[in-house]
């Protein structure tokens, strides 16, 4: 079973640099969703329940 790891921060490089370390080192144990926007975050969040 993998972990889901819904991530928001305004900043998008950080966004893309850490997201781009998870899957490398954990890309078998999660799965991960970065946004930048928080409204589509919380839709992609509400939809995923």
């Amino acid at each position: 079973m993998k972990i889901r790891l819904l991530l928001l921060d305004s900043d998008q490089n950080y966004l893309n640099r850490i997201t781009t370390s998870f899957t490398t080192k954990y890309a078998d144990e999660v799965e991960i969703y970065s946004f930048s926007d928080q409204e589509i975050a919380m839709e992609k969040l509400v939809s995923a329940i």
